[in-house]
């Protein structure tokens, strides 16, 4: 039988904390896939028509409804030799409501299956996809043992208004940690801070709080950001999302 785990993040500025759900299934038809549709219990994610997703997702007594538009670029591999295949759509636009407020947007919608291989052992990442007021937009994910052996990859893509991608990967821009978090009750202390350097691009990288570590089965930070910073020397912001794992141990 098949296994299912679905988590959702609900991170908002204003907020004292975010609102963190997760659930598992077995299937059985409590959680499924289809053609069009994907759920577990009351959350779903319907493809409605070739443009369009809608997301139902009932998060602590909050209902969240929106509609996905994938009317945008779509990015992916073009060679296929990966054991990882999917696409990306780095700005799909987003209108629905969260409880009783009227929302509009712009998301990263990714699709992916597959086998991912654990060379040298288990990985832990840092995850970044930010979305800049002028059109661009940015995903970044830094790869790392879990034993601190080794040394961190780092890969990405960049993709401009005009819906161009340019690879990025750690010989093109570099991506440190300017501020560390950690609970009292962990040993472990997060990254939750950081500066990208590169490929025309200064950013500095700052959460909506400190504190946005989900208690997931497996732990995760995972939470809002926003971005000041220059890219071309011409000024820019923006906001996006920050994961990062494997820092509680």
């Amino acid at each position: 039988t098949a296994f299912y785990r679905a988590d959702a993040i609900l991170s908002r500025p204003g907020d004292e904390a975010n609102m963190v759900a997760e659930r598992f299934s077995r299937g059985l038809g409590a959680a499924g896939h289809d053609q069009t549709s994907i759920w577990t219990d009351n959350w779903s994610l319907t493809l409605c028509d070739p443009q369009n997703f809608t997301l139902d997702l009932p998060l602590n007594d909050t209902p969240v409804s929106l509609m996905l538009s994938l009317n945008a670029p779509r990015q992916q591999d073009p060679d296929g030799t990966t054991p990882i295949r999917g696409y990306s759509l780095p700005r799909a636009a987003v209108t629905g409501q969260i409880g009783d407020q009227s929302v509009t947007g712009t998301a990263w919608f990714d699709h992916f299956w597959g086998e991912v291989p654990l060379p040298g052992g288990p990985l832990a990442y840092d995850r970044l996809i930010l979305h800049l007021d002028d059109g661009s937009a940015l995903t970044l994910l830094r790869s790392r043992r879990r034993d601190g052996a080794g040394i961190a990859t780092l890969d990405g893509a960049l993709i401009g208004p005009d819906g161009q991608g340019t690879s990025l990967d750690d010989q093109a821009v570099d991506l440190m940690p300017t501020a560390n978090w950690s609970s009292e009750d962990e040993a472990g202390r997060d990254p939750v801070a950081w500066r990208l350097a590169g490929a025309g691009l200064i950013l500095d990288i700052a959460p909506f709080r400190d504190d946005q570590r989900a208690p997931f089965l497996a732990p995760i930070w995972s939470g809002g950001v926003t971005v000041t910073g220059t890219k071309d020397g011409q000024p820019v912001t923006g906001t996006g999302i920050l994961q990062l794992s494997g820092y509680e141990e």
